[in-house]
């Protein structure tokens, strides 16, 4: 990973690793401030290495007709938009309930699925980094198929953690 979307990539995992670190010593407003600023940066991140795969895909499929780009890209970078589109979820989540999280008014098994979510992202993330460093990824610019399928498992598990947070958000607001 030596070109220059590896250090923003490391730069943007860090910083979401970072603010993910913080939550857990502090409270209110900034431990909710620190959880937006994670999944953003997380995204930023993820952004990066997606630019990467799908503008190599379609160089590689320049030929093809738009259906075999298509599926050449979902199949090999399908996971990421599933990840994208978790943490907007997510993020989505988090500010429309603004007012419910800061203030307590949640039920107590939001705390337990938020931290198991943001482990289920953090090993996601690892996942990603660990088959972004491989010298694989430098000469293909695509994870090997069992990190490809590594994360379309995390990635399935994180969205039900991610519909869990949903339910009690909101239906269970009132237990808080």
């Amino acid at each position: 990973m030596r070109e220059w979307y590896a250090s923003l990539f490391n730069t943007f995992a860090a910083t979401g690793l970072v603010a993910f670190m913080i939550t857990p010593f502090t409270e209110g407003q900034t431990a909710f401030g620190s959880y937006v600023a994670g999944y953003v940066a997380f995204i930023l991140a993820l952004l990066i290495i997606m630019l990467i795969i799908v503008t190599n895909l379609l160089a590689a499929t320049a030929g093809k007709t738009a259906w075999e780009q298509v599926s050449g890209i979902l199949s090999s970078s399908g996971s990421y938009f599933g990840l994208l589109g978790l943490l907007g979820f997510i993020l989505y989540l988090l500010v429309s309930n603004q007012s419910k999280i800061v203030s307590g008014h949640v039920a107590p098994g939001f705390t337990s699925f938020n931290w198991i979510l943001i482990m289920l992202v953090l090993l996601q993330f690892y996942t990603i980094y660990s088959g972004v460093s491989s010298a694989n990824f430098e000469f293909t610019k695509r994870l090997s198929r069992v990190a490809n399928s590594t994360l379309w498992l995390l990635c399935t598990f994180s969205w039900i953690c991610a519909y869990i947070l949903y339910v009690i958000l909101m239906y269970y607001s009132t237990d808080g």
